[in-house]
């Protein structure tokens, strides 16, 4: 560690080339940024005691990291949406704010759900494998079934759910839509034709099942054998949130077994998918390899937005997007963005 009076901020993980654009925000003549070299816990456990702030992508910011930086860490700020790999108890524990950015990649994540959904709908994917074989013809996509008028069901409805719905009403899809925030048997204002059902309605009446959740302890697992038996035979699942949602081994069966007509998944239960997975040996699903938050743009802001949640945190003010607030104390308010 610096023997310095700089701010010193420990950064776990990142997936773009450099840290320029958080320099720039975090200038060397005030803070001192520390690259872990990987994002093991016995790693970070080395690097954290001292630190005034962690930055972390998809490492692991565990109970024991957190309580060894416990004296001198006043945040951790996420790149991205979820906080599931922070142990944001500990940290509300010992009053230091967590930070995320929720509306991070929400065009790029609603774009790359529509692109699932339309590449499964018209068979796109198992078009272009056949025609590269040798084969040319509907033989390899058949049966086909017009997109419109089909009902994509939408399991969250947060900003990226409502995005996608958006997205979709092009398509001329009717759109249901569960979430435990909303109350069911509403309709959502004329403008987004949205109508909200249970989850057992949805799952039994819709072409297309699309997750928008975070994962916590009540949605790990929320679709499993039970509710894959309960769609239509022809749906399928998209998953641009967070892979444990679905039981893997549940899905992979329903599959093979007809249950269910396939899946368009980004996230997956372990990451990097390994190379024997049971989902690369199946031509109904379509993986892509958790690139969904991506664009130039995306990444972009997301720097900019964690590193000033830290900015604010270590110059005296109150970081925005605090996720747990309602468990720490906080007595200034943060400047606008």
């Amino acid at each position: 560690m610096s023997e310095t009076n700089k701010k010193q901020i420990l950064i776990t993980d990142y997936l773009w080339p450099n840290l320029e654009v958080e320099k720039s925000i975090l200038p060397t003549t005030d803070f001192d940024i520390i690259e872990a070299p990987n994002s093991s816990e016995s790693t970070l456990l080395d690097l954290a005691p001292g630190c005034d702030a962690i930055m972390t992508c998809f490492a692991e910011v565990t109970e024991s990291i957190i309580t060894a930086a416990n004296d001198s860490l006043k945040i951790i700020s996420r790149y991205g949406i979820g906080t599931d790999n922070i142990a944001v108890h500990t940290a509300s524990r010992f009053g230091i704010p967590v930070t995320n950015v929720p509306d991070y990649c929400q065009p790029e994540v609603a774009d790359h759900t529509l692109a699932l959904i339309l590449n499964l709908a018209r068979g796109v994917n198992q078009s272009f494998s056949s025609l590269h074989s040798g084969e040319f013809g509907i033989s390899s996509v058949q049966p086909l079934w017009r997109i419109a008028g089909s009902t994509l069901g939408l399991i969250g409805l947060g900003r990226i759910g409502r995005a996608v719905a958006n997205r979709a009403k092009a398509f001329d899809l009717k759109i249901v839509a569960c979430d435990p925030n909303i109350n069911h048997h509403k309709h959502l204002d004329e403008l987004e034709q949205i109508d909200m059902v249970t989850l057992d309605d949805l799952l039994e009446n819709s072409d297309f099942v699309s997750l928008h959740l975070p994962l916590t302890a009540d949605t790990r697992y929320m679709l499993g054998k039970n509710e894959f038996r309960s769609m239509k035979k022809t749906a399928f699942v998209i998953n641009t949130s967070r892979g444990p949602l679905i039981e893997e081994s549940a899905l992979i069966e329903a599959i093979k077994t007809k249950d269910i007509a396939g899946a368009g998944l980004d996230v997956y239960e372990e990451e990097p998918l390994p190379v024997d997975s049971g989902l690369r040996k199946l031509p109904q699903v379509l993986l892509t390899s958790h690139t969904a938050f991506y664009s130039e743009d995306s990444l972009i802001e997301l720097q900019k937005r964690t590193a000033n949640c830290v900015r604010l945190a270590l110059t005296g003010k109150t970081p925005h997007n605090v996720v747990n607030a309602d468990k720490i104390s906080s007595h200034v308010t943060g400047e606008d963005w």
